[in-house]
């Protein structure tokens, strides 16, 4: 009996030594096919927020380039409205929207285009473009918040333009 016992655990020995095997190559594998999704996952991820901030950036230099125009004009109303259209604010405004202007037209050059091929890129060079991007998106957020707080300066301005004109107009 002693022989079959011995003879017993060593079968259970090797048959509980098998299965752990098994699952150790098992639990590897799918470790690696895990492991292999989401760096695809990540990828994937990567290129959808890339394609995202170039939309975004696209845009919004657009919108600056639009608001430059509008600033200007604006304050080109306002300073002949006010008697300082040929005054030296008026040329250090124009000196503002001269180095405004170069300043979009380098954001506008440094951005990538909506149709440039990124599929080739691995997620360390997506990454430094991603933050090449945001930089570029925190130098345009700046300006576009700059003209927008002009325009609005310009807008409670005329408002105060109109009613001196239509006070001096108004019958006493």
């Amino acid at each position: 009996m002693g022989m079959s016992e011995e003879l017993l655990i060593g079968y259970a020995g090797m048959f509980t030594g098998i299965i752990g095997a098994i699952t150790g190559i098992s639990g590897a594998i799918f470790g690696y096919i895990g492991y292999a999704r989401s760096k695809k996952v990540k990828s994937l991820d990567l290129r959808l927020e890339f394609r995202k901030a170039i939309n975004i950036l696209s845009n919004d230099l657009d919108r600056l380039t639009k608001l430059i125009a509008d600033g200007n004009e604006s304050k080109k109303r306002i300073a002949s409205a006010s008697g300082w259209f040929r005054s030296g604010r008026m040329v250090t405004w124009n000196q503002r929207i001269e180095h405004d202007q170069k300043k979009l037209d380098e954001l506008i050059a440094a951005s990538p285009q909506k149709t440039d091929v990124h599929t080739k890129l691995n997620e360390e060079e997506l990454e430094t473009h991603l933050v090449k991007i945001h930089d570029l998106q925190n130098n345009t957020t700046f300006l576009i918040k700059k003209y927008e707080a002009s325009l609005l300066e310009d807008r409670g301005e005329s408002l105060l333009l109109r009613k001196a004109a239509e006070d001096r107009l108004r019958p006493k």
